[in-house]
């Protein structure tokens, strides 16, 4: 596809067809093949800037962030993937992949005592893991695969890059609140906080998979900075599973320059555990705890000091207060202010989202809705997050 197509071409990529359900209750999805060769980049020498899709649904309660993967492995697909600042690593639907020949949604088909499937570039393992998501607030999301390998590229016609193989978990069941669900296009999620994330073992939930940042399987040339920005977003109401229906806004930086971060007002991450992962040496970044230190939570009249997760996987917030504290409060304000000033509040009682109170938590979380007011930049190299 040539390199000038226009950008309300580009918003009809997504092209998805839903078959009757199969007698295993399976969802079959067929999805429009994307050929990008000419504008995928598999070695940053600049930053390269990317198409994402800020999307709300009709009843307002469901706002996210999509990126598109247009391949995996050698597999050419067009499949939107929540981006997540909440998480780490590669969650994606299999049953949007394979064939039923290699996966139904009792679990993979490894044929004649092998211990790996190959399909167009990807390799499956036996190791099965459970992910867990949301387990602070109201909504828990578990997901069951099996780790796979492969290449992944995302973006569009309008630029895309292309990741080093890297571990993906690929998933055969989901549960949201102990209810199994089926979501054809909108359950893959791409984690990029500076953290890791931990898949446990199924059948031995002390032994799991570390998964990172897929944004950390690119080569970056010596004058960039690893890590990406994000412009503040603007969350239009439209239906991802509809063609046409969300349109791209080039809002994703990936690599950072000195200047870049000069534009920002800079928090410094604490170092998490050390994880390296051998296989890739190129990956082998500290990993940072991705919370912002030393911030000061307003509930009306209260305050309280707390480090806070900025998470656009979230719709909502989550407070570590109790919910006593707020019905005892003349004024519903509920606010952050970081260190360095920067504020964001909102009313408890006009707000189009959800507040969680869990006292139980180990730090408060502001969603989505704060990146519509501030552009954020994390720094995978030197473990600081940027927020203007």
């Amino acid at each position: 596809m040539k390199r000038n197509i226009r950008l309300n071409i580009i918003a009809n990529i997504i092209t998805v067809m839903l078959s009757a359900l199969s007698t295993s209750a399976k969802v079959h999805v067929m999805l429009k093949s994307a050929h990008y060769s000419d504008t995928v980049i598999t070695f940053l020498s600049e930053p390269v800037t990317l198409n994402i899709y800020p999307a709300v649904n009709k009843r307002n309660d469901d706002p996210k962030i999509f990126i598109n993967t247009i391949g995996i492995g050698n597999k050419s697909i067009i499949l939107p993937m929540i981006f997540d600042t909440g998480s780490a690593g590669i969650t994606m639907n299999g049953a949007l992949i394979f064939p039923d020949s290699i996966m139904d949604t009792t679990g993979f088909k490894f044929n004649n005592g092998l211990d790996t499937i190959q399909y167009q570039g990807i390799t499956i393992t036996k190791f099965t893991v459970e992910k867990t998501y949301g387990s602070s607030g109201k909504t828990v999301t578990h997901v069951i695969g099996n780790i796979g390998y492969a290449t992944l590229t995302v973006g569009d016609s309008s630029g895309a890059i292309k990741m080093q193989r890297m571990p993906i978990l690929f998933f055969y069941k989901k549960t949201v609140n102990g209810k199994e669900k089926t979501n054809p296009l909108t359950g893959s999620i791409f984690g990029v906080n500076p953290d890791y994330s931990f898949a446990k073992q199924v059948s031995n939930p002390n032994n799991g998979c570390i998964q990172i940042s897929p944004l950390k399987f690119l080569c970056y040339s010596s004058n960039l900075i690893v890590g990406y920005q994000l412009d503040k977003i603007t969350l239009t109401g439209c239906d991802i599973n509809k063609s046409g229906s969300c349109l791209p806004k080039a809002l994703l930086t990936i690599g950072l320059t000195a200047k870049d971060e000069s534009e920002y007002t800079i928090y410094k991450l604490n170092k998490s555990r050390q994880r390296l992962i051998n296989a890739w040496p190129y990956t082998n970044y500290n990993q940072f705890d991705p919370n912002i230190n030393d911030c000061i939570i307003n509930v009306g009249s209260r305050k309280l000091q707390e480090k806070v997760l900025l998470d656009t996987g979230k719709p909502g917030v989550i407070i570590n207060f109790s919910q006593d504290i707020l019905d005892s409060a003349s004024d519903t304000t509920i606010g952050i202010t970081t260190s360095s000033q920067i504020n964001f509040n909102y009313n408890y009682n006009t707000v189009n989202f959800k507040t969680v109170f869990n006292p139980s938590n180990n730090r408060s979380i502001f969603g989505i809705y704060f990146f519509t007011k501030f552009n954020f930049m994390e720094d995978y190299q030197n473990g600081e997050i940027g927020l203007k």
